[in-house]
């Protein structure tokens, strides 16, 4: 997530509160993106939503994409193994 994130940071994450992550940076678990075991991943969260009488409607589709143009979006399919684990609040300092 360089710039934002330098290479080898200590990052601060809270617990997702749910709602809209839409733009936030998210550590998040795939399963199976790197062979049977699943990884976690520092990426921005997009997604598109139908409409519903929920207030927040169903996700139909969800990219992740990095801030280095280096990396390319991970587009999340229906039935992928995922979940958000957390929101990145910052870095962590050490002195």
């Amino acid at each position: 997530m360089e710039p934002k994130i330098p290479n080898g940071s200590l990052c601060l994450f809270r617990k997702d509160p749910g709602g809209s992550r839409n733009g936030k940076i998210v550590l998040c678990r795939i399963g199976g993106f790197a062979g049977d075991a699943p990884m976690a991943i520092i990426k921005t969260y997009h997604s598109e939503r139908t409409p519903s009488a929920e207030i927040l409607g169903e996700a139909r589709r969800i990219v992740l994409s990095s801030l280095n143009p280096a990396h390319k979006p991970i587009e999340i399919k229906e039935g992928d193994e995922f979940s958000i684990v957390g929101i990145f609040e910052r870095l962590i300092e050490i002195p």
